[in-house]
């Protein structure tokens, strides 16, 4: 059985610029107005294509170093700023409090596991205290 390839697409240079600007040319805003204003928007619209790979990278990685013990607190404190910006600002404005519950216990785990830390048989307990 052959492995299936995994394509990550990295954003094109300019992107943000272009977004943040609200030029015509940007991806997604052919027909969107230029307003003074709108910068919030903006900004909202070009999220996606700039963290979509950063999240996949982080969970996907980050996961595995979870599972190993490496790294744990710093991990969980990534972890839970990510759930922390999908429950307040994705799941709960969408479909408000009820249905952003698995954001919220991933949330309590990414902080649990920063302030608890990895356990006896992790492999953050093998480095000196002082690199810690």
């Amino acid at each position: 059985m052959v492995p299936e390839v995994v394509k990550v697409e990295v954003p094109e240079p300019g992107l943000v610029d272009r977004v943040l600007e609200r030029r015509p040319d940007a991806p997604g805003t052919e027909d969107a107005p230029l307003a003074l204003g709108d910068r919030r928007q903006n900004v909202i619209d070009g999220l996606p294509e700039l963290t979509g790979p950063v999240i996949a990278v982080l969970e996907l990685v980050g996961g595995i170093l979870l599972v190993l013990g490496w790294a744990t607190r710093w991990l969980g404190l990534l972890f839970a700023i990510e759930m922390l910006v999908a429950t307040f600002w994705v799941q709960m404005p969408a479909k408000g409090w009820n249905g952003s519950e698995l954001e919220r216990m991933l949330l309590a785990s990414g902080i649990t596991l920063f302030f608890a830390g990895a356990g006896k048989l992790a492999i953050d307990q093998l480095w000196p205290k002082k690199w810690v």
